[in-house]
């Protein structure tokens, strides 16, 4: 086994105990904390570096300290997402690569599937409230604005306006009840860092992947 995979591996192993205690509690034991630097620790000692190499975690760090500042990330994100940087600046499948700096690519994988959480949330909230037949009444009006228009329509066009109009429903529904607390503090971002990891180890690029079907 290569010895720079080992910290990957190691980051991995704790990544999932931290995401598992996210999902649990909300909360991070200091000691799975301490493990995550010390998967970073390692990462530094088995990687070369360069001054690119060096640029990655620096990037990586100042954004995910400025979202810490923000509100919109805690600590152990914070945490996470450095020792990431650290511990696995490259791709750790041989022969495997990704057109962005590999942290890069998995935080924002982590931040479109944490987006996708979100989406999916609300729209199943609208769907429970029973409001949803006006944003089904909204898109199938357009459908026919479309339809008598062009004589076509766009099946991928009318699922966005549908999604939509069922947000905008949500959305409404909050502000009758007194509006609601920042969503984004209930999404737990370490599980969304690892399920990007993971999909990263199996399909190599799935962000580009996720471009070219869209």
């Amino acid at each position: 086994m290569d010895l720079a995979a080992l910290p990957a591996a190691l980051y991995t192993m704790v990544l999932a105990l931290a995401a598992g205690q996210d999902l649990r509690t909300g909360e991070i034991e200091e000691r799975v904390l301490r493990g995550l630097v010390l998967a970073g620790v390692a990462g530094a000692l088995a990687h070369s570096w360069d001054r690119a190499a060096v640029q990655v975690p620096v990037l990586v760090g100042v954004v995910a300290l400025l979202l810490n500042r923000g509100g919109w990330m805690g600590g152990a994100d914070l945490t996470a997402l450095v020792t990431l940087a650290v511990a696995v600046p490259v791709h750790p499948v041989p022969g495997y690569s990704t057109p962005l700096p590999f942290p890069v690519s998995v935080f924002l994988l982590a931040l479109l599937l944490a987006t996708g959480w979100l989406v999916v949330r609300g729209t199943m909230g609208v769907l429970r409230s029973g409001r949803w037949q006006r944003a089904v009444a909204i898109t199938a009006g357009v459908a026919v604005v479309l339809w008598s228009s062009y004589r076509s329509w766009d099946l991928l066009l009318l699922l966005d306006l549908l999604l939509l109009a069922l947000l905008v429903q949500y959305l409404g529904r909050l502000a009758e009840h007194g509006g609601a607390p920042d969503p984004w503090a209930e999404v737990r971002f370490l599980p969304m860092l690892l399920a990007s990891l993971a999909l990263h180890l199996m399909v190599c690029d799935p962000l580009g992947w996720l471009f070219r079907v869209i």
